[in-house]
């Protein structure tokens, strides 16, 4: 008797996969080390566009191979290149049984606090070989602690970028000193960023506080993102 074996091909979610084709031509980028290759030997990556309808589309790419796979990786918006009344996007990546998600918080002072994930659409978090793959869309305006950034508005601002761990369930301090852009950033252009360190304390507060290095960098929240940078 012969056996037929059938296989039944099942339906399989799409997953994203960040590229880093189409910078200064359909998004603006960010990469560390300067012209590395995404998947070869970047240790972060970020870029920006305008949809044009209803936010701003993000992607983030982190190593977070120092920290086992878990923790964050985040992009802050700043009046300025220290930490203190930011807006802060964060994809997470808890090390309890809560799932991966992409949040909102804010840096009050020296301290970041997580609030809610309203505003943010079509976000996907993944975490393959410990390398995150973080997209999302954001909606015009974020909230500071104080200040109110409207991203398809005219006013232009620093944005910060970072990576930390997370252990029981705590955001802590980034795992290097984030990166601060070198100047104020229209979001509605495809100009890649120029990023520099910076150097600074902050504190992150999700139901507990922890020390955090500032920082001013580019687009990390330098001392905010800090905060969840830090």
């Amino acid at each position: 008797m012969k056996l037929m074996l059938i296989f039944i091909l099942l339906p399989m979610a799409a997953m994203a996969e960040i590229m880093d084709t189409g910078c200064e031509s359909s998004k603006a980028c960010f990469m560390k080390p300067d012209g590395c290759t995404l998947g070869t030997d970047c240790t972060y990556f970020m870029s920006y566009a305008d949809n044009g309808v209803d936010g701003v589309d993000f992607e983030i790419w982190a190593d977070l191979s120092s920290t086992g796979g878990v923790g964050w990786a985040a992009v802050g918006i700043s009046t300025d290149t220290v930490m203190g009344d930011d807006g802060v996007l964060m994809c997470r990546n808890p090390d309890n049984d809560n799932a991966a998600d992409v949040t909102n918080s804010v840096n009050v002072g020296e301290l970041n606090s997580i609030t809610d994930t309203s505003g943010i659409s079509n976000a996907s978090v993944s975490v393959v070989s410990q390398m995150m793959e973080c997209t999302f869309t954001s909606v015009y305006t974020i909230d500071g602690e104080t200040t109110n950034f409207d991203l398809g508005g005219a006013t232009s601002y620093y944005l910060f970028m970072g990576t930390g761990d997370i252990t029981s369930g705590v955001e802590l301090e980034h795992s290097v000193i984030p990166w601060v852009s070198s100047e104020v950033v229209d979001i509605g252009s495809v100009n890649n960023l120029i990023a520099t360190e910076g150097e600074s304390d902050s504190h992150v507060d999700d139901g507990a506080t922890t020390s955090i290095p500032a920082v001013t960098l580019v687009l990390a929240v330098c001392s905010l993102v800090m905060a969840l940078f830090h």
